[in-house]
């Protein structure tokens, strides 16, 4: 926070002043977090999995009693699910309770305050839905006015996986080498894909493709991407668990007999 000026009088020993004035005030910077982690419990990255994460970090100050720990994740995560208002879904250092969250931040409030090493978990936090490594974590500890005293962050991002797709089935009109004919692909996604996302359809490249269509209201073909099958998701998009075909053609097989993938 920023100080109140520093005020400087001079006086006769009597009290009566001579001259006063009025100082600069004085910026007072956080301390520093040590060793900030956060990582799933378990694990588990996959993308939207509903999971818990574990914090840890050191203080270099003290947190009082009822002081706060604020925490930012990156902006895909989903927090809706994180219960406020008490230590439902959080457990760990100083007697924890949830007092607040927005769309990135959960703050956290410690009954006992904490010195030296915390952990805290947070349950009901949702993964962001594609796969990359998320930013950094941030942390920040403050005190029962909701004053700055630490802060700090993780060295490293999340980096999540994908899902399973299920691919039950491919069918093929004809497998005559050179011949033009039809591909129906079966498949079951493990998540939802919203309507204007993709599926990638990748073949071996003896195969010709180019003029390729989807003959489905489902599906909608970017021609933009020449070297494999790349399917707009149109409106409703897919629900997970559901299963979905989609029938490609013309689709020209390989010139010559080989066993593809």
């Amino acid at each position: 926070k920023e100080t109140d000026p520093f005020v400087i009088t001079t006086q006769l020993p009597n009290g009566n002043r001579i001259e006063t004035k009025n100082t600069n005030t004085v910026n007072i910077t956080a301390g520093q977090l040590l060793s900030v982690t956060a990582a799933p419990v378990g694990g588990d990255k996959e993308v939207s999995s509903i999971t818990s994460y574990n914090f840890t970090f050191n203080t270099e100050h003290d947190i009082p009693v009822n002081g706060q720990i604020v925490i930012v994740f990156d902006s895909e995560y989903d927090l809706s699910g994180v219960t406020t208002g008490g230590n439902i879904d959080v457990s760990g250092t100083g007697a924890p309770s949830i007092d607040s969250k927005t769309s990135n931040t959960i703050t956290i409030s410690l009954g006992e305050g904490a010195t030296g090493l915390v952990s805290l978990t947070v349950d009901s936090i949702k993964n962001p839905y594609y796969v990359y490594t998320t930013d950094l974590f941030s942390v920040t500890t403050k005190n029962a006015d909701g004053f700055s005293l630490d802060t700090g962050s993780t060295t490293q991002g999340v980096t999540l996986t994908a899902g399973t797709l299920d691919v039950t089935d491919v069918v093929s009109g004809s497998k005559i080498a050179g011949s033009n004919t039809n591909y129906t692909f079966y498949f079951t996604p493990e998540h939802a894909v919203a309507s204007g996302e993709h599926i990638l359809i990748e073949l071996d490249p003896e195969y010709t493709h180019t003029s390729a269509s989807t003959y489905s209201e489902l599906f909608s073909r970017d021609y933009d991407d020449q070297e494999n099958i790349l399917l707009i998701v149109n409106a409703p998009g897919l629900d997970a668990g559901t299963s979905y075909n989609v029938t490609l053609n013309p689709i020209t097989n390989p010139s010559l007999s080989k066993d593809v993938t």
